[in-house]
């Protein structure tokens, strides 16, 4: 008994002890895993949009929609391949998915509503729109900005709220924005207009490939005797696609 409150049983404290980790995956939109392109359609674009929205057009970098079924998977705790059968594993991490963006949320919502095939209301509670963004006092220039981590880790109602630096990766494309933590990122080439018209890019499959292996390894480990869990320990053997 601590300050009036009871100290938990032990079968639960076993079961808080034994528990697979939690982690949280933000992903970046534009430039990550999208192009929007105001206006106008991409000339000769390998793929069509997947969405027009307030005369945007979007574009849907290769493997976004793997990666994101990956994910919503993962977050069932069905660790198998899309087209096996769906089993929950027992062991398997406890993983929640963001979507990180400077875009207003209104300009967000329908995006990530399509790719998780959610309803617009359940993809707010994904999304963390341009008020997550905040001044970054490195920056070369005044409108340059760097995630605030800490604030999608307090905001209430949202899939990141409780989550720390031990349990999240930010997968983005501008470094910058993520140089105060960069231990916690994934970094990939930008997604722009040239990728686009190019298509065959392969950068989000080498992510599913990192994420497959590191969550497969996870539920494999023995959380009753392995050390205390950091993600930024599993980020340092992702391959590095800037210097590729």
């Amino acid at each position: 008994d601590v300050f009036g409150l009871a100290a938990p049983a032990p079968a639960a404290a076993a079961a808080v002890a034994t528990a697979p980790p939690a982690i949280l995956i933000l992903l970046d939109m534009n430039g990550t895993l999208l192009h929007r392109e105001r206006g106008k359609k991409v000339p000769n674009a390998a793929e069509a949009p997947f969405l027009n929205n307030n005369n945007t057009y979007y574009y849907m970098r290769p493997f976004a929609e793997e990666l994101i079924g990956l994910l919503l998977r993962a977050e069932k705790g069905i660790l198998s391949a899309a087209g096996e059968a769906p089993a929950p594993h027992p062991n398997a991490p406890r993983v929640q998915m963001g979507f990180y963006t400077s875009m207003q949320q209104s300009n967000a919502a329908p995006a990530v509503a399509t790719l998780t095939g959610e309803s617009a209301a359940q993809a707010k509670r994904r999304i963390y729109p341009r008020a997550f963004n905040v001044a970054d006092p490195q920056g070369k220039n005044s409108w340059d900005t760097h995630r605030d981590l800490a604030g999608v880790w307090a905001a209430q109602g949202k899939v990141g709220f409780g989550f720390s630096e031990a349990n999240t990766i930010m997968v983005d494309d501008t470094p910058r924005k993520m140089r105060h933590m960069p231990r916690n990122a994934f970094f990939v080439p930008e997604f722009n207009e040239e990728g686009v018209a190019r298509g065959g890019d392969q950068a989000l499959y080498h992510l599913i490939v990192s994420v497959e292996n590191m969550l497969q390894r996870l539920a494999a480990a023995d959380w009753a005797t392995a050390p205390p869990f950091d993600v930024r320990d599993h980020l340092a053997n992702f391959p590095d696609l800037l210097k590729a």
